[in-house]
């Protein structure tokens, strides 16, 4: 017979301490019970006060568990968000060690098995969506959210190139979102570069003319790069004021 603890989180994998109080434990008992289920290798700890369960025949210590499943403990409020947020979406080009999860809290990175648990600190806690897990909801930024993201940082995509290949997966995003997001980030930089990328997809996506009119009506009179940081040749490309890199002006 499985211990009652154990069982209760089996299918959910991860648990903190206080959702163990939630069973109707008292503290002492509550750490005594988590105690015990370490000590037989049937839990592990993420960190203190938060766990994950190891499934019968997951070989203990070398067992490694779902990692979003461990991101979503680790702080609250959250989101995991950029190149997370591509994957758990199912268009990121490539596979990242690196679980990007954005809050308004900081908290240490965490190395957990092949895993870096990183945070992104924000206070901006819009276009966040819910998502399944398995049995554990999570939160993730949503597509339109994700693809400025990825602008505002492309060190967290992957760069440029990764990032414009994960994006190509989206099958449509939502016009009316983008703009109310681009209102709340306020950046002049992010509008010109957003309008340069919807434009440049506009037909995979299928996006209507009066919206990337609308785009470009947000465009200042400053000159921006696609890539902040770029060092390599870049073509001006007038409608959006940008410098981009040439192969995208093709």
């Amino acid at each position: 017979m499985l211990p009652r603890l154990y069982e209760a989180f089996l299918n959910k994998e991860v648990f903190t301490f206080e959702d163990v109080l939630e069973l109707g434990y008292s503290r002492a008992t509550a750490r005594q019970k988590i105690y015990q289920l370490h000590k037989q290798r049937l839990i592990g700890q993420i960190r203190p006060g938060k766990y994950y369960v190891i499934p019968l025949g997951g070989k203990g210590e070398e067992f490694v568990p779902d990692r979003y499943k461990v991101g979503s403990v680790l702080v609250r409020p959250y989101f995991f968000s950029h190149h997370s947020a591509l994957d758990l979406h199912g268009v990121a080009y490539y596979v990242a060690s690196m679980v990007s999860i954005s809050s308004p809290k900081q908290f240490r990175p965490l190395n957990l098995a092949s895993n870096r648990f990183q945070g992104i600190v924000t206070k901006r806690l819009f276009g966040i969506q819910k998502v399944n897990r398995g049995i554990v909801e999570i939160f993730v930024s949503d597509p339109e959210r994700t693809f400025l993201d990825g602008l505002r940082r492309l060190d967290l995509v992957g760069g440029l190139e990764q990032y414009w290949k994960s994006i190509e997966g989206f099958p449509y995003l939502k016009p009316k979102r983008i703009l109310d997001y681009l209102k709340m980030f306020d950046e002049k930089s992010l509008n010109q570069r957003a309008g340069f990328a919807l434009d440049y997809f506009k037909e995979a996506w299928d996006l209507p003319s009066e919206f990337l009119d609308e785009l470009a009506s947000l465009v200042s009179s400053n000159v921006y790069y696609l890539v902040p940081s770029a060092k390599g040749p870049s073509k001006f490309v007038k409608k959006w004021n940008l410098m981009v890199p040439p192969n995208l002006t093709s």
